[in-house]
């Protein structure tokens, strides 16, 4: 977990008075950094969730009425939400650390994005923030944010592979696996997998993405 604890060295370095001496920003800035703090483990658990349900036999509805059908699809379509939900909250962050004057009713990514090349075109951070924004990690999480909080559930496919053959003499067993898949393009009404997305790894590969952009961020706020 190496992003709260960057997050968490962060809150501690934002209630220096030396550091910020506005009390007021210094409250804000912890108000705002717990709530990144919190998002990022609430979509650390639902990639979890994602894992432990990803690659198994879904079971049906148990004694709470659900399936693990409803339960992958309940935590992917979360996960997305949450995972974009994060460069919205560090964009409160940032509005504090850098004064930028966004309302806060207002203060979301693209807002941050906007601004911030117009205050500092060039700065570092602003270079930093441009880069997350055109790439294709971005892309694809702004895509699937968009189907799951927007437009309907996004696409996933159950696929059941058996072992058709083995070489005679080895004592292998029967094989059968079961692996969940992610839609190519979640914003097609007709899904398409021909990228053969294992949902849990695409979603692991996003959420590394995630983690290595938000610490080069937090770690140079506030030095």
């Amino acid at each position: 977990m190496p992003l709260q604890n960057d997050i968490s060295n962060f809150i501690t370095r934002s209630q220096d008075p030396v550091r910020v001496p506005d009390p007021p920003t210094r409250l804000l800035i912890e108000l705002y950094a717990n709530g990144l703090l919190g998002r990022y483990r609430e979509t650390e658990l639902a990639l979890f969730q994602i894992n432990q349900l990803g690659y198994v036999f879904p079971k049906p509805a148990d004694a709470t009425g659900f399936s693990d059908k409803e339960r992958i699809h309940f935590y992917s379509d979360g996960y997305w939400v949450f995972t974009r939900s994060i460069f919205d909250i560090l964009a409160q962050v940032i509005n504090q650390t850098h004064n930028l004057g966004i309302p806060e009713q207002n203060c979301d990514f693209s807002t941050l994005l906007r601004t911030i090349n117009g205050t500092r075109p060039g700065d570092p951070l602003t270079n930093i923030l441009n880069g997350i924004s055109g790439s294709p990690q971005f892309i694809a999480l702004n895509a699937y944010r968009n189907c799951s909080l927007h437009r309907r559930q996004v696409y996933l496919e159950g696929r059941k592979t058996e072992k058709d053959y083995g070489t005679p003499g080895y004592s292998t067993g029967l094989f059968t696996s079961y692996d969940w898949l992610l839609c190519d393009d979640p914003l097609l009404v007709t899904p398409t997998l021909a990228n053969n997305y294992l949902v849990a790894q695409y979603c692991t590969t996003i959420f590394q993405f995630i983690e290595s952009q938000i610490s080069s961020i937090i770690n140079v706020l506030i030095p």
